[in-house]
C-alpha cells in the first residue's frame, strides 16, 4: 500500500508519497513541500503554525499522487535524541530460523534501556547471531539452537515527540514511527555495502 514521509525540518517540510514497486525499489507518487513554521532548534514553538505547515505539504503531496493518506513516517530534527548498542538472544525452538523468530527476538527489547522522560524512536539491527557465529546479515533459513541480535536503538524526548505527534493529529493524520533526522540523512549517505 502507499506509505507516507514527512520530513520536519527548521528552514522547510517536505512530503513524500510512494509505494513499493515489487523489486526492492520505492516508486514516488507525489511530493510537497513548504516553508517551515512554528519549529525553532529543531523543537516546536508554535503548535498551530506548524500544524498549518504540515497540512499545506501533505496535501500538496496528496494533490500530486491523488491518493489521501491517514499516517505517515515522521523525520525530526529534535527530541535531544540519545543512542545506545545493545543485545538479546533466544533460544530457538527448532534448529531453523524463521521471521517469527527474527520478530520475537526483537519484541524482546530491554524496556529500562530508555532513559528516564524518552521514549525509544527506532531500533537498527546491526548483526545476527548463531550460537558462536557471529556478522549474519539475515539468518532466515540457517540452522542453529541460540539466535541472537546487536542492534542500536536510539530514544528521543517524550514530551518533544509528543508535540511533534499533536501536529500531525491536528491535520487527522496518524504518527507510524519517528526517524531522527541525523540518523535518515547518514543511512541517505551510504551506498548498500557501507549500511
Amino acid at each position: 500500500r502507499p506509505f507516507a514521509v514527512l520530513d520536519i525540518g527548521s528552514s522547510k517540510i517536505c512530503c513524500m508519497i510512494g509505494e513499493a514497486d515489487g523489486i526492492g525499489g520505492v516508486r514516488l507518487l507525489g511530493h510537497g513541500t513548504h516553508a517551515s513554521t512554528g519549529i525553532r532548534t529543531g523543537e516546536v514553538s508554535d503548535l498551530d503554525a506548524l500544524s498549518t505547515a504540515i497540512g499545506k505539504t501533505v496535501q500538496s503531496s496528496e494533490r500530486e499522487a491523488g491518493i489521501s493518506v491517514q499516517s505517515a513516517t515522521v523525520v525530526v530534527p529534535g527530541g535531544k535524541p540519545v543512542s545506545g548498542i545493545y543485545k538479546q538472544s533466544l533460544s530457538l525452538s527448532d534448529a531453523v530460523v524463521h521471521r517469527r523468530d527474527i520478530d520475537r527476538l526483537m519484541a524482546r527489547d530491554d524496556a529500562t534501556t530508555v532513559p528516564p522522560s524518552y521514549q525509544p524512536m527506532h531500533l537498527q539491527t546491526l548483526q545476527y547471531g548463531l550460537d558462536e557465529v557471529r556478522g549474519i546479515a539475515d539468518p532466515r533459513g540457517m540452522r542453529g539452537t541460540l539466535l541472537s541480535v546487536d542492534y542500536t536503538k536510539v530514544c528521543g524526548l517524550r514530551t518533544s515527540l509528543a508535540n511533534f505527534r499533536e501536529a500531525l493529529a491536528l491535520n487527522h493524520l496518524e504518527t507510524e514511527r519517528f526517524l531522527h533526522a541525523g540518523y535518515a540523512s547518514g543511512i541517505a549517505c551510504f551506498n548498500h555495502e557501507e549500511r
